[in-house]
């Protein structure tokens, strides 16, 4: 499986698969920032309450690199 590909699924199918009344609808802010958090370590348990500081900026630490692979590998193929 390409890099590309890899980096597409983890971050972006996620982001991309809510479902509203059959149609795909862009998820909400607070989705994105769980989603992000998730990424950094946040677990989302039913107790863990909203993610902290901490783990949302590890997170975007963690997108940001893969956002800069994906446009250094596209940048490479052309």
């Amino acid at each position: 499986m390409p890099v590309t590909s890899l980096i597409l699924t983890k971050f972006a199918a996620p982001i991309c698969s809510r479902r509203n009344g059959g149609r795909i609808a862009p998820p909400t802010l607070n989705e994105v920032l769980r989603l992000i958090a998730r990424v950094g370590g946040f677990l989302g348990r039913k107790g863990d309450g909203d993610p902290g500081v901490k783990t949302i900026w590890q997170g975007i630490q963690e997108v940001r690199v893969a956002a800069l692979t994906i446009k250094a590998l596209r940048d490479e193929g052309e």
